[in-house]
Formats: structure tokens, C-alpha cells, sequence
């Protein structure tokens, strides 16, 4: 008992000054680098060890590839990866149609999927994060109404394999031309898929057989927190570009 009370009492002056108020190696001990000073005949030496600063997070919010290194001391990681939305359809009045009359709307796009999962780690060990953009909206090329351009998949890597990922949506479907004069809407596209939650599909534009007027689609939401939506298809006009994927890691 009297060596637990002394062990006790060393310990406590050495996390705590005399006012009570933790000092620095305290503040290392649960996080940060902490400095090592040994003494063995009569030679003193210096390191430090980085312990994992509790609460850590990064967030890539931009379309791009990044290594991420796992700190020292952390075991686990909870990924949070949301997929980009797709772009939406053109809804251009194409050569030779009624100008200022929408017709052959574009579809809108849909979503991307969301996935979230915790992933066994070995510090120092290096993971790719790759963050896509989103799909971009169709356009009149010549006499041709472009589909919009489908949302890029969210990852997470170990050298070349992928982990886990979350998809892009699909883009939207242009409008077209059928038989003649008449006119038709664009199609949905399909929400991207995540282990967590699927993106839901764009919405088609309103089908019409007879140049009347048409309403373009809309772009389905991302699978969470409104990350990665679908464009809207166009309405007299390109497309919408979906929104660009994320991803967050917390340990």
C-alpha cells in the first residue's frame, strides 16, 4: 500500500503542477509528441514519440487523389465517402426546332451513393483517397443533344485495390427528336449506389409526343447531408452539372 501511494504521488507530480493544472507531458500522454530524456552512465539522450492526437479528422471536399498516412498509435478508422451526383441532360432547342419552345427537355441525374465504415489500420501505413467530381451537363453539339455526363465514384485504396468506394449517379438523358416534329424528354438517371445509402434516381422530363411544351427532370439528392447531387436537365438550355463527391475520415 505505501508503494502504491508513492507510485501514486510520483506519477501525479509529474502529470500536474502544484496548482493542480496538467503539464505539458500530461497533454502529450493523451495526444501530441511527447520529448523522452533517459540517463544511463552519465550520458543523457533526447527523442520524441508521436502519439495520435485524440479526435483527428481530415476532410477532402474537392475532386482530387491524395495519399492519407495513418498517424502513429491509431488502429481504426471510420470513412465517411460520398460519390459525385450526375450532370443533367440537354434541353437545347435543336437546329431547325421552335425556337424559345421547350422542347426535348433534359432529364435530371441522379445522386451519388454514400458509404460509411470503420477500417482496421496500421500506422504509418499510406491509403489513397480519391475524391471525384461531378458528371457535367449535356449540351447541343451540332445537330446532337448530349446526355449529361455521369457523377465519378468516390474512393478509398490500398496501393492499386480499392477498399470501399461510393458511386457516382448517372447523368440525365437528353432530350430528342422522334418521328417528324414531335419532341420527347430526356430520361432519368440512376442514383449512384454506397454501402450506407444509394443516391436516388433523377427524375425524366415530362414526355411529350407533340411539340407542346415539356418540363426538364430533376436531379436526384446524394445518398447524405446533401453531398453529390444530381443536375437538373436542361430547360431551353445545357444541362446542370451534378455535385462534386467527398470524403472524411475521423479516428
Amino acid at each position: 500500500f505505501i508503494n502504491f501511494i508513492s507510485a501514486f504521488y510520483t506519477w501525479y507530480s509529474e502529470m500536474f503542477d502544484e496548482d493542480g493544472c496538467a503539464t505539458q507531458k500530461f497533454i502529450d500522454s493523451i495526444g501530441g509528441t511527447a520529448t523522452n530524456v533517459t540517463t544511463t552512465g552519465g550520458t543523457t539522450t533526447t527523442g520524441t514519440t508521436t502519439n495520435a492526437p485524440l479526435g483527428g479528422q481530415q476532410i477532402w471536399s474537392s475532386p482530387s487523389s491524395n495519399s492519407f498516412v495513418v498517424p502513429a498509435g491509431v488502429s481504426s478508422i471510420t470513412m465517411k465517402l460520398w460519390g459525385a451526383g450526375g450532370g443533367g441532360g440537354d434541353g437545347n432547342t435543336p437546329p431547325g426546332g421552335f425556337a424559345g419552345t421547350v422542347v426535348g427537355a433534359g432529364g435530371g441525374a441522379g445522386g451519388g451513393g454514400y458509404t460509411e465504415q470503420t477500417l482496421s489500420v496500421i500506422s504509418g501505413e499510406t491509403l489513397m483517397v480519391v475524391v471525384s467530381a461531378g458528371g457535367a451537363g449535356g449540351y447541343l453539339n451540332g445537330f446532337n443533344k448530349l446526355n449529361g455526363s455521369n457523377g465519378g465514384d468516390t474512393q478509398v485504396k490500398r496501393g492499386t485495390s480499392v477498399i470501399t468506394d461510393a458511386t457516382g449517379g448517372s447523368g440525365g438523358g437528353s432530350g430528342y427528336q422522334g418521328c417528324g416534329d414531335k419532341f420527347y424528354g430526356g430520361a432519368g438517371g440512376a442514383g449512384g449506389v454506397g454501402t450506407t445509402a444509394s443516391g436516388t434516381n433523377g427524375t425524366a422530363a415530362t414526355p411529350d409526343n407533340n411539340c407542346a411544351l415539356v418540363s426538364n427532370g430533376v436531379g436526384g439528392a446524394g445518398g447524405n447531408a446533401g453531398i453529390g447531387n444530381g443536375g437538373a436537365g436542361g430547360n431551353l438550355g445545357n444541362g446542370i452539372a451534378g455535385g462534386g463527391g467527398r470524403a472524411k475520415f475521423n479516428w
